[in-house]
């Protein structure tokens, strides 16, 4: 008896603790991050300024051991990490920046130690300290000991670029992609100046050909081509061949964008209407258990397995009264769930999720789809992100009622162009007669023209367009590709 009132007592202490952190819980990452502002505070009193006291003294010394000559950057280290953390920027993305920038700061401090005569780790305070500390020691001196000096500069060399690539979550292909484009940009700007002294004739035949690709080496075409009839004119002066832009084009800081704040949902409502899903189909007769939930922006999925035998039109029959148990308006029963041996039941949820732009583009699913014209379209029943390739659906009509949000999907469209292309890659053609739902891009780099708001400009730029669009694919057919992607294949294999 006495051993359980000592059991019973220490779970009675243990809940208030389990209660009191799940309240502070939201507060963490604050904590942290003024934590880490403060320390980096402190830092600069005591490293640069010699003036944090005792504290100082002892903060010096041990960031001195531990990161040596490494030191005097330390406060700016601390610092950014608090404000990430406070401004809760990337936070799907920290664990992998964390561990990226640990490698590189392992690597950094291993070359800091070989270059200052790489001290043992047991070499004592003063000699670690002259280096990069007992990390850049540990880190040193053994490879120097199994690889020599050069060696081991040659591996922490390649772990400080592997963490660099870790902590920007940028593939090496990509970066062997921005170095090939550099020398492409550089040959077409060559290649330009080249053209100035052409005559103009043979000019204009060779900016035809460039036109169905910017920036691609062009196809070896005849120089000569027959003349052809002169187009009536339309009355859009400002219509114009895209150009290259001046410089490099600096894309938009993913930051930006705002993510969308916490889910309002919480696991009481789910064990509600989980436990209201299974007394409903109790009710009328059919053996079934609700065995996974899975919460999207506007509707939650409930898996529910049925008993072998049980018809699926029985369950079919039952969305009226599982809306009544649930007081929903509606309730939507797929049956079955693809590629599952189970029976989904979506429901609406009581307070629907805000889905940011900001949270499709920091995706996984965003990173892995590098393809320029791949859009952001929102998040599935499962709440992953989902994108669009614009390439794959040339006719696109969007429509809906008044307050859909038909303004807000094709808003998001051209945010997600214009974060992932350069101008030189699109060019856009807006036209909003209506004057107030694009009116906020009429400074884009990307634009053709100016944005269009007169009913008959309008319809002038869209025969020119028809027409531009012909003519790409006429030439397209003249090298036997179907598409952009295409040609750039011809190219890559031969």
């Amino acid at each position: 008896m006495a051993a359980k009132s000592k059991r019973r007592g220490a779970r009675r202490s243990a809940r208030p603790k389990g209660r009191v952190r799940q309240h502070l819980a939201p507060w963490a990452r604050d904590a942290l991050g003024i934590g880490l502002v403060v320390f980096a505070l402190i830092s600069v009193l005591a490293l640069w300024f010699d003036a944090a006291g005792v504290v100082g003294r002892g903060v010096r010394w041990g960031l001195h051991g531990g990161i040596g000559a490494a030191t005097v950057v330390f406060p700016l280290l601390a610092l950014y990490w608090g404000i990430l953390l406070l401004r809760g920027t990337a936070e799907d993305d920290r664990t992998r920046m964390f561990i990226g920038f640990g490698v590189a700061l392992v690597g950094v401090l291993g070359l800091l130690s070989l270059w200052r005569e790489n001290p043992t780790p047991l070499d004592g305070w003063t000699a670690v300290e002259d280096a990069a500390g007992v990390v850049g020691a540990i880190a040193a001196w053994p490879l120097g000991r199994l690889l020599s000096e050069v060696g081991a500069a040659i591996v922490l060399a390649g772990l400080t670029v592997l963490g660099l690539l870790i902590f920007t979550g940028t593939p090496l292909a990509t970066v062997g992609h921005e170095v090939a484009g550099l020398f492409r940009r550089a040959d077409a700007e060559a290649e330009d100046e080249v053209l100035e002294l052409e005559p103009e004739p043979t000019r204009r035949s060779r900016r035809r050909r460039k036109d169905i690709l910017r920036g691609v080496p062009e196809v070896e075409l005849p120089d000569e081509e027959p003349a052809e009839p002169e187009l009536e004119p339309i009355d859009v002066p400002e219509i114009v061949r895209p150009t290259p832009s001046a410089g490099r084009y600096g894309f938009p800081p993913i930051d930006l964008l705002r993510t969308s704040p916490a889910s309002a949902g919480n696991e009481r409502d789910e064990e509600h209407t989980t436990d209201a899903l299974e007394r409903t189909f109790h009710t009328f007769g059919v053996p079934a258990h609700v065995r996974a939930a899975h919460r999207g922006p506007t509707v939650t999925l409930y898996e529910v397995e049925v008993e072998a035998g049980t018809k699926v039109n029985k369950v079919l029959s039952l969305a009226d009264d599982i809306a009544y148990a649930l007081a929903t308006p509606d309730v939507r029963i797929i049956a079955p769930i693809p590629g599952k041996s189970a029976i989904g039941v979506e429901v609406p949820n009581r307070v629907r999720d805000f889905v940011m732009l900001g949270d499709i583009l920091r995706s996984r699913a965003a990173k892995d789809d590098r393809h320029p014209l791949s859009v952001a379209l929102g998040k599935d029943v499962h709440g992953r992100a989902q994108l669009v390739n614009l390439t794959k659906m040339p006719h696109l009509l969007i429509a809906g009622a008044t307050g859909a949000g038909k303004s807000s999907l094709i808003n998001s469209f051209i945010t997600s162009i214009l974060m992932r292309t350069t101008p030189d890659e699109v060019k856009l053609v807006l036209v909003d007669p209506k004057r107030v739902e694009l009116t906020h891009f009429a400074d884009l780099p990307h634009l053709l023209v100016p944005v269009i708001v007169h009913p008959k400009r309008a319809a002038e730029a869209l025969a020119w367009v028809v027409r531009e669009m012909e003519q790409r694919y006429e030439l397209l057919a003249m090298v036997g590709v179907r598409d952009i992607d295409g040609y750039r294949q011809g190219l890559a294999e031969g």
